[in-house]
């Protein structure tokens, strides 16, 4: 049995050798960044999301979803908003139920660690809660962000 960063090892080359026959994978380029963005290698993802933003035929909500996230670790947050706002902008229609859920509740996280106030926070929710079920979890994660960003204004 292989150690787990012998595992990462062999994942990574795994996937460097698949962009290396096909440099345009998004998939893979996904997955690397995921793996250099869990090793601590943050410029290294950075890099990896901006080349896949770049090389995608489409918009992939997945790859800016983690292009955002990546930002606010990197402390950019205004490019991390315009990137959430990228977000919002180009969901389409045909974006599955179940999909935007977890897109709901990735924009709720990302609107607290971006500082906006509860208001725009509520905002994201509405856009998106016309097209999701209304979802516990969508819910308990609002209010959690609310109350989060309500006692980040009273320390402050």
């Amino acid at each position: 049995m292989c150690s787990y960063h012998a595992q990462t090892f062999l994942a990574v080359e795994c996937l460097r050798k698949c962009l290396y026959y096909d440099a345009e994978h998004v998939d893979a380029m996904l997955q690397l960044a995921r793996i250099m963005r869990r090793s601590g290698y943050i410029s290294d993802c950075l890099t990896i999301l901006n080349e896949a933003v770049r090389v995608g035929k489409t918009f992939d909500v997945r790859v800016q979803i983690l292009l955002a996230e990546t930002l606010i670790e990197l402390d950019k947050r205004e490019e991390a908003l315009d990137v959430l706002n990228r977000i919002q902008d180009n969901t389409q229609e045909e974006i599955d139920e179940e999909y935007l859920i977890v897109l709901t509740t990735n924009a709720l996280v990302l609107s607290v660690c971006l500082f906006i106030s509860s208001s725009a926070i509520a905002f994201v929710y509405l856009r998106f809660n016309g097209r999701v079920k209304e979802n516990e979890r969508t819910a308990k994660a609002l209010k959690k962000a609310i109350k989060r960003q309500q006692s980040n204004s009273s320390l402050q």
